[in-house]
Parts: structure tokens; C-alpha cells; sequence
């Protein structure tokens, strides 16, 4: 499923939860044919109010020899090296640093980016001034973990979005078959049904404050259970449901090429709607206040939106698709309306 580079940062924004009004007016502006110079121009922004503030810094030890000591002498290493005959010692001290592995991690993206030959030539000089504006951080090659290693605190909050993008670059760009240039490898169902989920899931929690939203899980309503259980039936673990005092909507997202089964006329896949149904009655059953239970079947979409009701058994069924090729702001509105919201309301 192609959809539109433009609308490719905000899904991503929206799924880590960095997603500013700022942020999106950028992206809104930005006419990238391909994901390098996408990525190039919603990085330098940032990256250049960072530089301007001033970078994390933090304690980094430093070894040097010294003829006047300062922190702490390293005797082994001084006398190992016959230093004293010079009038110097090797002492190990901490110093005030840019070196921080958040920067380093900034620094290899830079340098990861201006190795695609592909690269708009705009996009090329401000990486290229950026990348000298790091000149203090050493070069370093970003691990798997590296990301994980990195603590972010109040100080240091201006860094969450860079390091997103940083994560995403570093994750999909491979080098060239012959080692020259770089390459994005095509996001495809196997990432992207994660990204449409948390999309979906953080924008009704930031656009509107009638539901609750949030994942659910609960047992299958069981009338008889065997005396002795050889085994047991698996928990039902729903993408989103969404929750108010008088009501429950059970959201199941899917991410497919295409979304019906087109064999005998078009129909809702029968697993998605079986899926659903399991949901709606084990949910319902399970509430002690007895509110009403509805669901939605929620498609990513590219070639238009759709939408159908069904009622069953005393639950308002939905199958709907979202077009991520449209504007993000009647992106935003369509998954509203698909809930019953006809205007945003961010909390």
C-alpha cells in the first residue's frame, strides 16, 4: 500500500506520541519526492533549534597527560610510560561535554543521510552545515540498543522527536548492493500495521475527551468449564476500545492491500468480522454496568473512504476506511466521524 511521503511523517509522529501543532504545519509544507529528503527536511528544523539553544551536555572522563594535575593521577599508566622524567603525570578528570551518546546518535544520522546520492542538494548543504555545527561530538556507529541507552528527562525533552527520526532513518536505510550510497528499504504490512494502530490509538486520545482509550483484554464469557482443564481458551486482547459511562466502542485496526474478500462479490473478510463479533459479545458480557457495546472495523485506506453500519444482535457494527492519502487534516476528521465526533476537541 503506497502511502503518500507527505502523510508518512505524520503517521509516524502520531504513532511515537511526539506529534506538535508545529510539527505538522512543517510537514504540511514539505513537497518531498522520497522518503531520504523527507526525512532530511523534517530533521533540520528541529536539529537547528537545537544547535542554537545548545546542546545536552554531560560529565565525560578525559584522560590527557598534564603537568599541572588536576582530577586524578593514573599511577600505573604514568609509570608505565616513564612520564615523571618529564615532569608530567596521566591524570583522569570529567569534563563538561556535547560528547553525549544522544548527540553521537544525531551526528551518524547526519552522516547516514548525506551518503544518499539522491539527496535534494538543498537538503545537502544545511545537513552538511548542521553536521560541522557537531564538530565537539565524536563519530560513533549506532547499535540496535543505542536508542534504548539514551535517558530522557525534563532537561533534555527537545531530544524525543530527533531521536524518532533518528530510530526510523537508522532502522530502514541499508547501504547499496556495491556499497556506495544508501538505500530505504519499502515499509510494508510487516511495519506498518503497528504504525496505523498506534496512529489511530494517540489521536483520539489527543483530539477528543468523550472516551477513554485504551487496549483491553478479558476472558470469554464461559457458561461450563471442563473439571479438569488439559488446556484454556485464549484471552481476547482488542486493539482499542474506547470507553464512556454510558458506552464502549471496540476498534479493530487492519492494514491491508486489500481490505474485503473479493471471491464471491465483496465481503468483509469473514475473520475480521468473526474477530469482532467475539469482541462485542464477550465485552458486553463482561461489563457490570451494561453499557452499550459497538464496534468498528477500521481499514487503512488510499483509493477513498468508505463506510457501511450493520446491526448484530443488538450491537452497531461499522467497517470503515480512513484515506491516508488525503490531508491530515481531513485525515483527523474522518477518524472522528467515524466515532460520532464531528469536531476535534484536543485535551
Amino acid at each position: 500500500m503506497k502511502i503518500p511521503i507527505k502523510n508518512l511523517f505524520y503517521l509516524l509522529c502520531y504513532s511515537w506520541d511526539v506529534l506538535d501543532p508545529g510539527q505538522v504545519a512543517e510537514v504540511g509544507k514539505v513537497e518531498a519526492p522520497d522518503l531520504e529528503n523527507l526525512m532530511a527536511a523534517v530533521i533540520t528544523g528541529p536539529l537547528e533549534r537545537l544547535l542554537r539553544r545548545g546542546l545536552e551536555r554531560d560529565y565525560q572522563e578525559k584522560r590527557e597527560d598534564a603537568t599541572c594535575i588536576r582530577g586524578r593521577i593514573d599511577f600505573q599508566e604514568t609509570a608505565k610510560r616513564v612520564l615523571r622524567r618529564r615532569g608530567a603525570a596521566h591524570v583522569v578528570f570529567d569534563e563538561l561535554s556535547p560528547d553525549t551518546l544522544a548527540n553521537r546518535i544525531l551526528k551518524a544520522t547526519i552522516n547516514v543521510l548525506l551518503r544518499f546520492d539522491t539527496l535534494d542538494p538543498k537538503n545537502r548543504d544545511e545537513l552538511a552545515g548542521l553536521y560541522r555545527g557537531l564538530r565537539e561530538v565524536s563519530d560513533a556507529r549506532v547499535l540496535g540498543d543505542s536508542f534504548y541507552r539514551v535517558r530522557l528527562h525534563r532537561n533534555n525533552q527537545d531530544y524525543r522527536l530527533l531521536l524518532s527520526i533518528c530510530e526510523m532513518i537508522h532502522r530502514y536505510a541499508l547501504p547499496q548492493e556495491r556499497g556506495h550510497g544508501m538505500r530505504f528499504v519499502d515499509f510494508d504490512e510487516g511495519q506498518m500495521w503497528k504504525v496505523f494502530q498506534q496512529f489511530v490509538t494517540n489521536l483520539y486520545r489527543k483530539k477528543q475527551s468523550l472516551y477513554r482509550v485504551n487496549p483491553d483484554s478479558f476472558p470469554w464469557l464461559v457458561s461450563r468449564s471442563p473439571d479438569v482443564k488439559h488446556f484454556t481458551l485464549p484471552v481476547l486482547r482488542t486493539d482499542i476500545v474506547l470507553t464512556s459511562p454510558v458506552s464502549r466502542i471496540v476498534i479493530d485496526t487492519k492494514f491491508f492491500e486489500e481490505p474485503f474478500d473479493r471471491r464471491y462479490g465483496v465481503t468483509v473478510r469473514p475473520g475480521h468480522l468473526n474477530q469482532m463479533f467475539a469482541y462485542m459479545q464477550n465485552l458486553a458480557a463482561s461489563d457490570d454496568r451494561r453499557r452499550q457495546v459497538n464496534g468498528v472495523i477500521l481499514y487503512a485506506a488510499v483509493s477513498g473512504e468508505f463506510q457501511q453500519d450493520w446491526t448484530l444482535f443488538g450491537h452497531n457494527l461499522r467497517v470503515a476506511g480512513v484515506d491516508l492519502s488525503n490531508d491530515w487534516r481531513q485525515i483527523e476528521k474522518s477518524l472522528l466521524s467515524i466515532i460520532g465526533i464531528n469536531s476535534p476537541a484536543s485535551h
